[in-house]
């Protein structure tokens, strides 16, 4: 009996060209027994519908490997394009995503010098990943001082959570109770009871940060884009604040357990013996010595690359994180949503200030229950 191949040994086998060969061949054979048999006025012999069938089933593998041939000739091609693309951005001197972000605050900082009233929105990833160097001349000085501007991360980027931008004021999705371990069934049993989940309902909370600022500032003095980047570092670090706050609210807390590192150790496991995994862990800066000898030494740990991971984990630091407690989180159960940064100048031609404002909408949904642990990692005494 001669052997049957799958298409994915075909496509290994044979090129693309060969395989439309060998397609051609059988689909011939086959036409020619189908045309002795009807001019014999007679059925097919066994052995002629053995070799129909084979060739039938030649065909439908040979068709499959030459789609796979087909596809992988195509994400091929599209890998080089965007190679190419990306040889041709790194040479001009920027990355993928910036140069949109890069052309529209060049033209926010234009219009706010020349005074004009305007509104802007930033993709809040490709603002995350843009940074910029401001420089303002000093009284009498020819000499240009750097104020380099630092923005933080958003919590879900440092915690691994999943992130969709908004289109909506509401978001909503299901809320999953704690994984139950069910008995086995047997077969035409009764099976345990599977119902809708609770949705998690949540408006977008607005968090936005307003400078006045005098026309010299942003023509003589430290100018507009250190302005601007402030105003988006700010309004980042609110919408982190707000998160962090909804999630000290929500379950119940661990308990303290002899010291700060068993008491995180327990709550880390929790999580992953609830949800399969755990993503990152969230504390006060004054408890960072609490835990630091249990942390990791690598650079590499949080996206700062400045403050080591806790065993492994991000760890994040926010001071609207109660200090003695901590929050463990799996962020693949975990979803937010945010909306673009709007930043926003006016002018006051009265007294020749400057408002400009930056504002990001965002919330985050608990799609499990367990995703999101409240630990005590200071001793009552």
């Amino acid at each position: 009996m001669a052997r049957t191949y799958s298409p994915s040994e075909l496509h290994e086998k044979y090129g693309r060209e060969e395989l439309l060969d060998l397609v051609e061949r059988a689909h011939k054979r086959i036409t020619d027994v189908i045309d002795g048999v009807q001019s014999e006025e007679r059925d097919l012999s066994s052995d002629e519908d053995a070799a129909v069938r084979r060739d039938r089933d030649f065909c439908t593998a040979a068709e499959a490997a030459v789609s796979i041939h087909d596809r992988l000739g195509e994400t091929r091609d599209r890998a080089q394009q965007v190679q190419r693309e990306l040889s041709r951005m790194r040479g001009e001197g920027r990355g993928p995503g910036q140069l949109q972000t890069r052309q529209a605050l060049a033209g926010f900082d234009a219009n706010l010098r020349a005074g004009v009233p305007q509104r802007l929105t930033v993709s809040a990833s490709d603002l995350e990943v843009y940074n910029r160097a401001a420089t303002t001349a000093t009284a009498g000085e020819s000499t240009a001082v750097v104020a380099r501007s630092g923005r933080p991360p958003f919590i879900w980027a440092a915690l691994g959570m999943n992130f969709q931008p908004a289109t909506s004021n509401r978001v909503q999705g299901p809320t999953w109770q704690p994984l139950v371990s069910q008995p086995a069934t047997a077969e035409g049993g009764t099976k345990p009871e599977m119902v809708d989940s609770v949705l998690d309902d949540q408006e977008l909370a607005p968090y936005g940060v307003t400078y006045d600022i005098s026309d010299q500032v942003a023509r003589f003095g430290v100018g507009e884009t250190a302005v601007a980047d402030r105003l988006s570092a700010e309004a980042v670090f609110s919408a982190n604040g707000g998160i962090i706050n909804r999630f000290e609210l929500h379950g119940s807390e661990i308990a303290f357990v002899s010291d700060a590192p068993t008491s995180l150790d327990t709550g880390i496991a929790e999580v992953v013996s609830r949800t399969g995994g755990a993503t990152g862990v969230v504390i006060n800066a004054a408890d960072y010595p609490a835990v630091a000898a249990r942390s990791a030494t690598s650079a590499g740990d949080v996206e700062s690359g400045t403050v080591a991971g806790y065993n492994g984990l991000r760890l994040f630091m926010h001071p609207e994180m109660a200090s003695g407690h901590a929050i463990v989180v799996n962020g693949a159960w975990l979803s937010a949503h945010a909306t673009d940064v709007l930043l926003a100048s006016l002018p006051n031609l009265s007294d020749n200030t400057i408002r400009v404002r930056a504002e990001v909408y965002a919330a985050v949904l608990i799609g499990d229950a367990s995703a999101v642990q409240r630990v005590d990692i200071a001793s009552a005494a």
